[in-house]
C-alpha cells in the first residue's frame, strides 16, 4: 500500500494496519517524503532504483516469484494552491 501526502506517523499506521489477527505489514523507507510505502512482507525484497520527490520505483524480488519493477507516483495537483479547491471544484462542475 502506498500513501500520498499522509501526515500520519509510521508507527500511528502500522500499528493500525497490524491490528488485525492476520496483519503483517512493515514500513519500508524511502527517500520520497511525499510517498510512504507498506508492505505485507519484509524490506529487504525490495530494492530502490530511482527516487525524487514525487516518484520512487522499487525493484521487488520475493522468493520463488518473478522480478517486478515498482512506481508509485505523486502527481501534482491539477489546481495549484492558490487556485484553492473550491474554485478549482466549481470549474469541474461547470465543465
Amino acid at each position: 500500500m502506498v500513501l500520498a501526502e499522509c501526515s500520519l506517523s509510521e508507527a500511528t499506521l502500522l500499528n493500525s494496519l497490524n491490528a488485525g489477527k492476520a496483519a503483517d505489514f512493515h514500513f519500508t523507507q524511502s527517500e520520497c517524503p511525499a510517498l510512504k510505502m507498506f508492505t505485507r512482507f519484509s524490506g529487504v525484497y525490495l530494492e530502490e532504483v530511482a527516487h525524487d520527490q514525487r516518484v520512487f520505483i522499487r525493484r521487488m524480488r520475493l522468493p520463488a516469484r518473478e522480478e517486478v519493477l515498482f512506481v508509485a507516483a505523486h502527481l501534482p495537483a491539477r489546481c495549484t494552491p492558490t487556485t484553492g479547491i473550491r474554485s478549482c471544484a466549481a470549474s469541474k462542475r461547470g465543465r
